[in-house]
């Protein structure tokens, strides 16, 4: 009669672990499921409206003191593109204006991972988002070509571009 006791014991709790990993399992994958959309994320913070974010997107972050944050998601709707190129021309920050990819490389100098960009050689982007968040400091490299307008480029920054041909818009916050 122990011995079935025992197995009785051995049983229950090995059906009340399965229970308890069943159930934190679903409730991690709940947990990742409602996470934050880091397209919705990078678009408020452009000032565009969340609704053109894609529900994938590639993101990395460093997340120290210091830190910087890369999100490239992609407008997948022809109609879509256009409207955000249309509101990009009336919002604060934006600067609807041809961005070559040499361009774009010069300006990423300023980032901290410049090697992250990558981008095709003969992409010419149509529109570009600056906002300083820290002043520059002593020194600071001054922006050239076609972003020559930010002048001295800030310690922390935000900063996008856009192609409406591929729908791609790369977004950088640089927190200095």
């Amino acid at each position: 009669m122990k011995k079935g006791i025992k197995a009785a014991i051995i049983l229950l709790s090995a059906a009340v672990m399965i229970g308890i990993a069943f159930f934190t399992g679903t409730l991690v994958e709940n947990e990742r499921l409602n996470s934050i959309n880091y397209a919705e994320y990078a678009l408020k913070k452009m000032n565009l409206p969340k609704q053109y974010a894609p529900a994938f997107c590639l993101h990395g972050y460093t997340g120290f003191r210091d830190s910087f944050l890369m999100t490239t998601f992609q407008i997948q709707y022809s109609i879509d593109r256009e409207d955000l190129l249309e509101r990009m021309t009336n919002t604060e920050g934006w600067i609807v204006s041809p961005v070559t990819e040499a361009e774009l490389r010069g300006f990423s100098k300023c980032f901290w991972y410049p090697d992250l960009l990558t981008i095709p050689d003969n992409t010419v982007f149509d529109a570009w988002f600056y906002r300083e968040t820290s002043q520059p400091i002593l020194g600071a490299e001054t922006a050239k070509d076609c972003f020559s307008s930010i002048g001295k480029i800030g310690r922390g920054f935000e900063f996008a571009v856009f192609d409406l041909e591929t729908g791609i818009i790369v977004f950088v916050d640089q927190f200095g």
